[in-house]
């Protein structure tokens, strides 16, 4: 089997969020874990040569690579006016694109992972040109794609009800957990911090500071937790985007906000925590749920369907507009030790299932199953 990757994705120096993260990890698995006889190439287009140090840890696991001295945009505009993904990377058997951005025609069966449709349901949480580009790429890809792959049962079946996409040629490769994760919450539990005295006087927010994140819900319910008594701080952790303005309730008492915390230091900071918070009103998945519960914190989400799917049955959820029932989350979790010592077990014992050696696994399914559809 001959497989062409999207390879920009993996270039990018900024941490873009969920959709290149899941990429980064799931493509070194893919060449770490590929059935024999499978190859792959990665077709990558960027203008400075600092970039090339990922692709060759990609060539150095095996991947054939291609690369272009363009920027990634320009080449998709090339793929309107009707590049071939042939003339890209030569023939393949699959061409698999990181999301539901392809417009380069193909004879080889296209496979699409999707991590969500919020663009077609909520696009008010994104720019009206970003949106309308969005489903325009999305739409584009429906009766071409071969076969759609969801990070998450939600993204499958919103797939299907959307757009009509059969069952049949759909698939789910659950994000996993990078092992630093649970090395934390082995740590955790090797040190042994009595349940009445942990280090973790925090709770944490953790993500990028856009509108679905619901973050000033989150700023209403500590405000009113505050008024009920509780101490303990709140930290919020993520980049924030271009010209976004802290609401004053971010200065208010018992506030921190750390900005952008490098990748190396999330383990530790999400395994100090005492829970971990995402009020989110939409989410693909969730995989900060998941990083928390592996790195053994307590987990408050959302009552959203992707977050229920990551968070299985060992989280406190809540309706993302409830700010009463978050704040009484907040004070609950945090006079309870016992109720936090049983939400850890029960997570580590839920992420322990998602490693990214299964979601490679799952991928390679997908792939198999691609190839045995029709056209």
């Amino acid at each position: 089997m001959r497989v062409l990757l999207e390879g920009w994705k993996l270039a990018r120096d900024h941490d873009w969020g969920g959709v290149e993260s899941y990429w980064k990890q799931l493509v070194p698995a893919l060449l770490e874990t590929k059935p024999e006889p499978t190859h792959f190439s990665l077709v990558s287009a960027f203008l400075h040569p600092r970039h090339r140090k990922t692709m060759e840890l990609c060539r150095n696991k095996g991947a054939r690579l291609r690369h272009f001295w363009a920027k990634p945009d320009h080449l998709l505009s090339l793929g309107r006016l009707g590049f071939r993904s042939e003339w890209l990377g030569g023939e393949h058997d699959l061409v698999h694109a990181g999301g539901p951005v392809w417009p380069f025609p193909t004879r080889a069966r296209l496979v699409v992972t999707c991590h969500d449709l919020m663009f077609e349901h909520h696009p008010q949480f994104l720019s009206p040109r970003t949106a309308q580009r969005m489903r325009e790429d999305a739409r584009n890809l429906v009766d071409r794609a071969c076969l759609w792959i969801g990070i998450s049962e939600t993204a499958r079946q919103d797939l299907m009800e959307t757009y009509g996409v059969p069952k049949k040629r759909t698939a789910v490769a659950h994000p996993g957990v990078q092992p630093a994760f649970f090395a934390a919450g082995d740590r955790k539990e090797i040190e042994g911090i009595p349940s009445t005295q942990e280090s973790g006087a925090f709770f944490l927010f953790l993500g990028s500071h856009e509108p679905k994140k619901n973050l000033v819900g989150l700023l209403q319910s500590y405000a009113l937790a505050r008024d009920k008594g509780l101490r303990t701080r709140l930290v919020l952790a993520g980049r924030l985007p271009d010209g976004f303005s802290l609401p004053k309730e971010m200065q208010a008492d018992g506030i921190e906000r750390l900005g952008f915390v490098p990748a190396d230091r999330l383990p530790s900071l999400v395994g100090e925590a005492r829970a971990l918070v995402l009020p989110s009103w939409h989410e693909g998945f969730g995989m900060p749920v998941l990083e928390a519960m592996a790195a053994g914190t307590a987990v408050i989400c959302s009552h959203e369907p992707a977050l229920l799917e990551a968070s299985g049955n060992a989280a406190l959820t809540f309706e993302p507009a409830d700010t009463e029932k978050l704040a009484e989350l907040l004070l609950s979790i945090d006079g309870d030790p016992a109720q936090r010592q049983n939400l850890r077990r029960a997570g580590r014992e839920h992420a322990a299932a998602f490693t990214w050696q299964r979601c490679a696994h799952q991928v390679h399914q997908a792939y198999e199953a691609a190839l045995l559809l029709p056209r």
